[in-house]
């Protein structure tokens, strides 16, 4: 093995980085944290995108063996295997391996992303899902199995609904997408923002599969003509716990059924979410306000809530008070009073506002402000003394006031309650592994003046791109990951001047002066200038 595909990891990681890392292992073994720490310093990390693994090497390790211990068999040339893992200190995956290989290995630590993008290439889950699929009947008891396999005993439904779960861990979906047409099932997993798609032409398992989440759910398996959204289960696969928001649509030849896989509310952490320290200062200089209004805009999926709890895990001390009011409850926080609207019994926003303000509590957040009486009573709460986090659906930071007056809140209490505006999207990263640079031709610069008049040419030779064919680290997609891009304001005298005054000309002025060079593209840019994303992706936010 190459020496230079090895670093000790404390020259890897930072001295947060590996005190996060010790704490965290610390908590799932019986060590104590100077041996662990000593433990580490004395292993070895790969860095797996710079060793030139081989299938025939890997595969060594069966596949069972390889996904329960979370590891991979990188070299075989020496006196011993190397095997790269997550956890290199794991007792129970050691003995996993030792029972498996049968003779001697040196385990080292390897990245968690790279080995799960490493297992889901070689190890997939897919090939034997859809074999399950395609040699599915139904018999007469398969209804009984159903609450049988729910209950732990393995089926066909419920391990091909284990399988799913496992794929999605290890591609690191944020959904999966099950859909039935007229002669087909489709299952289709988001990553990064892009739908992978799988078809199969058979439909028999379908509605057995659907019974069978149901089940997992609570819900209802003999109403099948309404939808069920925000419904929320929790169901461990192998050494794994998965929280997802389950939402059914009833369609023509069947359901579309979506998963929404949420991480765990400990993983909520300011600096982990938002790695521009620009946005997060912002956001702790107005944590640090007694009162007053922090919207974050956006689309679906852009990442809006996890921003708002984050902010919130950076506050949530037995001195405050912090209720929040979701739909749904996403990520349950310890220490957080969190409530659930139920509109069947015309338990909404509103209502729950005007309920909790006699908890007397010091931050109130809005999981979404929808309609009148919810946005009237969050800009009340504001200007009552109370800090104020909220989420609202628009184009871009300029339209938050506006949409706000649609509603009907006045201008004046505006100008009183806004604090801290922003409207903020993910994108995705180009793969480190296989990103190549990129010269824009005369041609693209001259489109590229026409957005961003104060580009220059060494600038514009700067660039990367996705490699076409992409690589195995970014299932040959030519990205890995995304990144929060975002336009920020922060209201000032001027802007609550003109606001209280109705005089909206001189307040979208100040507005638009404020975030000369600060908006969203601009920002997309900066990231394309810093090698991180192509410009082709950036140019996908100039709508």
């Amino acid at each position: 093995m190459n020496e230079q595909g090895s670093i000790l990891v404390r020259n890897y990681y930072t001295f947060e980085e590996f005190s996060a890392l010790i704490n965290a292992l610390s908590e799932g073994l019986s060590i104590a944290t100077d041996a662990l720490q000593e433990a580490y310093q004395s292993l070895s990390f790969y860095d797996l995108k710079k060793i030139p693994l081989q299938e025939e090497i890997i595969k060594i390790l069966p596949r069972k063996i390889a996904l329960k211990a979370e590891a991979v068999v990188i070299d075989t040339s020496g006196t011993d295997m190397i095997i790269g893992m997550i956890n290199p200190l794991n007792t129970k995956s050691i003995s996993l391996l030792e029972s498996g290989l049968g003779s001697s290995f040196v385990p080292v630590l390897v990245a968690e992303k790279d080995l799960r993008q490493i297992l889901g290439k070689y190890y997939s889950h897919i090939p034997e899902a859809l074999k399950i699929v395609q040699q599915f009947k139904p018999e007469k008891s398969q209804e009984d199995k159903l609450f049988v396999g729910a209950a732990g005993i393995k089926n066909d439904v419920a391990t091909l609904f284990e399988l799913l779960m496992q794929e999605a861990l290890q591609v690191q979906a944020s959904d999966i997408h099950i859909e039935t047409f007229e002669e087909q099932l489709t299952i289709r997993f988001r990553v990064d923002g892009i739908l992978r798609q799988y078809k199969v032409d058979h439909t028999y398992i379908s509605q057995y599969l659907l019974r069978y989440i149901k089940i997992l759910a609570n819900s209802d398996i003999a109403e099948e003509r309404r939808p069920i959204d925000g419904q929320h289960m929790s169901v461990n696969v192998g050494n794994r716990k998965f929280n997802i928001r389950l939402s059914i649509i009833p369609s023509a030849f069947g359901y579309s059924i979506v998963m929404r896989l949420l991480g765990e509310a400990s993983h909520l952490s300011l600096k982990k979410i938002i790695k521009d320290p620009a946005y997060s200062t912002e956001i702790l200089n107005y944590l640090n306000l007694k009162q007053g209004v922090f919207i974050v805009s956006g689309p679906t999926g852009s990442g809006k809530t996890t921003t708002l709890l984050s902010a919130l895990s950076e506050i949530n001390t037995p001195d405050r008070k912090i209720i929040t009011v979701e739909d749904p409850v996403e990520y349950k926080v310890s220490g957080i009073t969190q409530i659930q609207i139920n509109t069947k019994i015309n338990f909404g926003f509103g209502e729950a506002l005007r309920s909790i303000l006699r908890q007397d509590p010091d931050v109130i957040m809005v999981g979404e402000v929808r309609d009148d009486i919810t946005a009237n009573a969050a800009i009340r709460a504001a200007v009552t003394g109370h800090m104020v986090l909220a989420t609202i659906h628009t184009r871009s930071v300029s339209d938050i006031p506006g949409r706000l007056m649609d509603l009907g809140v006045d201008a004046f209490s505006l100008s009183m309650a806004l604090r801290l505006l922003v409207s903020q999207r993910l994108m995705r990263i180009l793969c480190d592994n296989c990103k190549v640079s990129h010269a824009l031709s005369p041609d693209e610069q001259s489109f590229l003046k026409i957005i961003f008049p104060s580009l220059t040419e060494q600038q514009c030779s700067g660039f990367y791109k996705a490699l076409e064919s992409g690589c195995d680290f970014c299932h040959h997609t030519g990205y890995s990951g995304q990144t929060i891009i975002y336009e920020l304001l922060k209201t000032t005298q001027e802007m609550v001047l003109a606001l209280g005054e109705k005089d909206f000309k001189n307040y979208y002025e100040l507005v638009e002066k404020a975030l000369k060079g600060k908006k969203l593209l601009d920002h997309a840019l900066d990231v394309a200038l810093k090698g991180q994303t192509s410009i082709n992706e950036v140019l996908s936010f100039n709508d």
